[in-house]
C-alpha cells in the first residue's frame, strides 16, 4: 500500500530570544514515501521559522539544531479518489511513528474569514482536511469542524518530540485580509482555535490538542496587512511560556514572491523579517511574483498524487 501527500523544500529562517535570525539550509525528502526517500533542495522555495519566547529546556520541545530538518504538508490527501479509499493519505499519527519529518504541516484553514457563518461570531475561519474530519458540531459555523482523531494525533506526534502547525491558505484560499483590524481578529481567532489561547473553547477544531505555530501559504487575494497579523499572533505566543512556538511561511519560487514578498512593502515575510532588508536576487524581466506561462509553484509529488491544494 502506498502513502501520498505533499511536500515541499526549504530555506529556513530561524530566530529565537537569544540571537539574530540566520539562514540555514532545511531538507525535504520527496519521491513516494512507501518507497526509499531520496533528498533535493530548491533554494527558492522558503520556509521562514520564528522561533519565539519559550520556557525553560526541561518543559519545551526543542528542534534539533545540529542537522537540516524535514518538514512536510500533511491533510489534503493528494491521491484523491482517483486510486481509492485504500490508498488515502494515511493518518497523522501513522506518519509519525513511522517517519522521519520533524515538523507536520497540516493543511489547511482555507477560509480566513467563512463568510457561510450565521452564528455571532461571523469572522471565524473554515478549514478542509479532506476525508481526515467533516463532522460539523455547530450548522451555525459549517467550515469548523471536530476532529478528535487528528487530535489524539497531534498530542501523540507532539510526545515523540514533532512539531504540529496549522496552515493558512492553499490555492483555493483569498488571503486577503481587508485591513490591519481584521488581520489582529483573525490572528485571535488563530491563536484561540488551534494554539494557547482559551477564549473560544466550544471552537477548537482538535479540542485539548495545542499546535506548535501557524504557517502561511497564501497564494490568492491581497498581500496587504499581513505583518499586522505576524506581530499581533507574535505578541499572544509571547503571552504562553510554556512552549516554543514557530510562524512559518511558504512563498512561491519567484523571488520576491508577490503575495509573500519580502520585499514586497507590508507582505508576510516583511513581517517575519521585522522590516529588514534583504539581498538583492536578479529575476530577469518578470514582475515580482509573477510566473511565466504555464510555470507551476515549484514541489513535488508522493506517488500519483497531485499537487497539494485545498479540497471542498
Amino acid at each position: 500500500m502506498s502513502e501520498y501527500g505533499y511536500v515541499n523544500t526549504a530555506v529556513m529562517t530561524v530566530e529565537t530570544p537569544q540571537k539574530s535570525a540566520g539562514l540555514f539550509s532545511a531538507s525535504i525528502a520527496l519521491g513516494n514515501i512507501g518507497a526509499m526517500m531520496t533528498v533535493v533542495q530548491l533554494a527558492l522555495v522558503l520556509v521562514i521559522a520564528s522561533l519565539l519566547s519559550c520556557a525553560s529546556a526541561s518543559t519545551k520541545r526543542s528542534l534539533p539544531s545540529n542537522r537540516q530538518l524535514l518538514v512536510g504538508y500533511w491533510g489534503q490527501n493528494a491521491a484523491g479518489p482517483t486510486f481509492g479509499r485504500l490508498n488515502y493519505e494515511r493518518d497523522l499519527r501513522h506518519f509519525c511513528n513511522n517517519y522521519d519529518f520533524d515538523i507536520y504541516v497540516i493543511a489547511f484553514v482555507h477560509r480566513l474569514f467563512d463568510v457561510r457563518n450565521k452564528g455571532p461570531d461571523p469572522k471565524l475561519p473554515g478549514m478542509n482536511f479532506a476525508h481526515h474530519c467533516s463532522y460539523v458540531p455547530d450548522a451555525n459555523y459549517p467550515g469548523i469542524y471536530e476532529c478528535a482523531t487528528i487530535g489524539g494525533g497531534i498530542r501523540d506526534c507532539q510526545k515523540m518530540g514533532k512539531k504540529v502547525i496549522i496552515s493558512l491558505g492553499g490555492d483555493t484560499c483569498d488571503g486577503t485580509l481587508g485591513s490591519a483590524a481584521n488581520a489582529r481578529a483573525l490572528a485571535y481567532n488563530i491563536w484561540n482555535m488551534f494554539l494557547g489561547g482559551q477564549d473560544l473553547p466550544g471552537k477548537r477544531p482538535f479540542l485539548s490538542a495545542v499546535l506548535d505555530g501557524v504557517d502561511l501559504d497564501i497564494e490568492v487575494g491581497s498581500y496587504k496587512y499581513y505583518p499586522d497579523f505576524v506581530r499581533e499572533i507574535r505578541q499572544l505566543m509571547r503571552t504562553d511560556s510554556s512552549r516554543q512556538y514557530l510562524i512559518t511561511a511558504a512563498p512561491q519560487c519567484p523571488f520576491p514572491d508577490k503575495w509573500m514578498g519580502p520585499q514586497t512593502p507590508g507582505s508576510a515575510l516583511e513581517g517575519l523579517y521585522g522590516g529588514r532588508k534583504e539581498g538583492k536576487r536578479k529575476s530577469g524581466k518578470r514582475k515580482h511574483g509573477e510566473r511565466k506561462d504555464g510555470e507551476r509553484k515549484r514541489g513535488r509529488r508522493i506517488g500519483n498524487g497531485s499537487r497539494r491544494k485545498s479540497e471542498g
